[in-house]
């Protein structure tokens, strides 16, 4: 799947959670969202990287609250180390 085709896939589902986390709310209940590139720089020209901020609102206890959250899309390094090398580091320190 294309680094754009992620970003539309994201659903109620895969958001729920993270914007339930923010409200610091377990009954919150996503309405509207959509998403900008917020930063893409080389990594969206080569196809390895972008930054995209997710915003919206939900209903929480009968109020309507909005939110907004940063979503990373990073691809692993297709380069591979040499033997007895160890694999390169730092590509994935925000996933963890």
């Amino acid at each position: 799947m294309s680094r754009e085709a992620l970003v539309p896939a994201i659903d109620r589902a895969v958001l729920t959670g993270p914007v339930q986390g923010l409200l610091d709310s377990d009954t919150a209940e996503i309405e509207t969202w959509d998403h900008a590139l917020l930063y893409g720089g080389l990594g969206v020209a080569k196809g390895i990287s972008a930054v995209y901020r997710v915003t919206g609102t939900a209903c929480d206890r009968g109020a309507t609250k909005p939110w907004s959250l940063v979503l990373k899309i990073l691809r692993g390094p297709t380069h591979g180390s040499g033997p007895g090398e160890d694999p390169p580091t730092g590509w994935d320190r925000e996933v963890r």
